[in-house]
């Protein structure tokens, strides 16, 4: 989309939050509002799935540690889902080599919690900006 010859970037991105803590979750997702984002929500490997066959969000936020599976290993499956989506993968324990795996699978980036907001706001622009060129 261009304004006055200048790019602009789309404001409504939709975002596939996986994660199962209730409390962070509620974080996020304030945060990703607050962004502009439109959010969906999963639990589980399955209902990340379901939503991803249903939406085809821009962004998906993956948890590593998911109830019943991990999502390192569940990382493949989703990505050849949908392809074309932006996956982060955030992690409570995390270790440099769990982060080089998630980014040969594919991730635009690792990022640890606590997150740090301002890095996530970096990683979602640079997305929106590839987008918006796409």
């Amino acid at each position: 989309m261009k304004r006055d010859g200048q790019k602009v970037m789309n404001t409504v991105f939709t975002t596939l939050v996986v994660e199962s803590a209730v409390n962070f979750k509620g974080v996020l997702e304030d945060f990703l509002k607050a962004e502009g984002h439109y959010i969906l929500r999963a639990e589980t490997a399955l209902e990340a799935l379901a939503m991803t066959r249903q939406h085809w969000p821009d962004l998906i936020l993956l948890n590593k540690e998911m109830d019943g599976t991990n999502g390192l290993k569940f990382f493949p499956e989703l990505l050849a889902e949908h392809p074309s989506a932006a996956i982060i993968m955030m992690a409570t324990n995390s270790s440099v080599s769990m982060a080089v795996d998630a980014m040969l699978l594919g991730a635009v980036d690792y990022l640890e919690r606590p997150l740090d907001t301002k890095r996530l706001k970096r990683t979602i622009d640079s997305q929106r900006k590839l987008y918006d060129v796409l």
